[in-house]
């Protein structure tokens, strides 16, 4: 069967962009527990932001270019492994900071495997 590149790019989109407000939504949950609110709360504003904003389909907005979406992107996985090394925090938020890491870069890397793989 063959698929239309359109309906593969918004499934792709639809999951990249479901993954971003996942991610938000922990930065927001850990802020709770958090030796660092403020951090969180900033990271978690970034990463709410930069999902709604984008050119997607879960977008609120659209406003945000691919680029500059890809390059959030990758500074929020960049402030989650921050935010995990700084400070005497308890291990489950280092581990749950950690994790919203790993889980943003293995989006970002799913979603620049396959825009080149035929599904």
């Amino acid at each position: 069967m063959v698929q239309h590149k359109s309906s593969r790019g918004q499934r792709l989109g639809l999951f990249h962009q479901v993954g971003d407000y996942a991610v938000a939504l922990g930065f927001l949950i850990l802020i709770t527990r958090a030796t660092y609110p403020l951090l969180l709360a900033i990271l978690g504003l970034i990463a709410l932001l930069n999902s709604a904003s984008t050119q997607g389909p879960l977008a609120a907005y659209r406003l945000v270019p691919r680029k500059i979406h890809d390059a959030i992107d990758m500074a929020l996985v960049l402030g989650a492994v921050l935010a995990g090394s700084i400070g005497s925090q308890p291990v489950a938020n280092r581990f749950s900071l950690f994790a919203l890491a790993v889980i943003q870069g293995f989006i970002i890397y799913l979603s620049r495997v396959t825009k080149h793989a035929r599904l």
